[in-house]
């Protein structure tokens, strides 16, 4: 029998596959990294359903739940010195995709899991998709049949991932190797000199540790901005990498798109000397939000709030 999904499930183990950037030691080098995350608690994560609550009071989770951050995040291969991590961090997630179609939680199929059990296998964040790689815990008592109809829905979710992380991959190596030959990590990049690379980083005080930090700093805030989705685009010529800001024309598109106006009513309002109002009620202070990384989990955490007896101040 298939549990139901609740805030109250775990993800105890995951691996993901990430495009990322060994520390510049002595020059940073693109490569792709093996990262693991463990113990990731489902109340840090959206799409739960406050007025239904399942096995003592806990939001049940709806199809497609996804989580906002991956915490207990770490590189494995080919070393742990991917500078990228904090944002593996930040906007890597992991989701159910397998719904209980018959059964409506507000108007949305309840997720359920993927085994007959209280185990389950969730959708972890890969490059530029999800990957069934996550071992997930959901000791809840509430439970269901799955048809066939759900597990073909399943199916076609994990075949369109697939092929998402095929594209991305291809796309990630030719973006800094247009050949599309992706090099091995040298033999200096590698576990045996994790501490000379880090300490070259970290303490190096001659014009190479400089030029180190700075490599780091400059291409962590690059990622950032471009993961956050901003209006501008990375540029990549003779070896030199920069932010350039989109035209003027697609700046504006970007912020009516944020706030789901439409441009061509927008000009029409204008025109009528009207300020135009977003078609699907998006706010201000959800469109930024919206673009803070992890911020999805601090709603998450607050829709799960006064469900579990957790003193902040065990000594109150």
């Amino acid at each position: 029998m298939n549990h139901f999904h609740d805030n109250n499930a775990w993800l105890l183990f995951g691996i993901d596959h990430h495009f990322g950037i060994h520390w510049p030691a002595p020059t940073a080098m693109p490569m792709f990294f093996w990262e693991i995350d463990l113990m990731h608690p489902y109340i840090l994560g959206g799409k739960q359903a406050g007025t239904v609550q399942l096995n003592g009071g806990h939001n049940a989770a709806l199809d497609q739940y996804t989580s906002h951050i991956l915490w207990l995040h770490f590189p494995i291969s080919p070393s742990p010195l991917n500078m990228l991590v904090p944002l593996d961090i930040l906007f890597g997630n992991h989701k159910t995709w397998l719904p209980r179609g018959s059964v409506k939680i507000e108007g949305t199929s309840a997720a359920i899991t993927v085994l007959p059990c209280m185990v389950s296998i969730d959708m972890d964040c890969w490059e530029g998709s999800n990957i069934p790689s996550s071992l997930v815990l959901q000791p809840g008592t509430v439970v269901t049949t799955a048809s066939w109809q759900d597990y073909l829905l399943a199916a076609l979710r994990l075949a369109i991932e697939v092929v998402k992380y095929i594209l991305a991959k291809s796309k990630a190596v030719k973006a800094r190797y247009p050949d599309g030959n992706l090099p091995a990590a040298p033999s200096h990049y590698r576990w045996g000199n994790v501490v000379k690379n880090f300490r070259y980083v970290a303490t190096r005080s001659d014009v190479y540790g400089q030029r180190a930090r700075t490599t780091f700093r400059r291409t962590l805030m690059r990622e950032l901005v471009s993961r956050m989705g901003l209006p501008v685009t990375v540029e990549r010529q003779n070896k030199k990498v920069w932010i350039q800001p989109k035209s003027y024309k697609e700046g504006v598109e970007w912020v009516l798109g944020k706030f789901g106006i439409d441009q061509e009513s927008a000009e029409k309002s204008l025109a009528n000397g009207k300020l135009p109002f977003p078609t699907d009620g998006a706010g201000v202070v959800d469109v930024l939000t919206g673009m803070i990384p992890g911020w999805g989990a601090v709603e998450g955490a607050q829709a799960g709030s006064g469900q579990f007896d957790w003193n902040p101040n065990p000594f109150e």
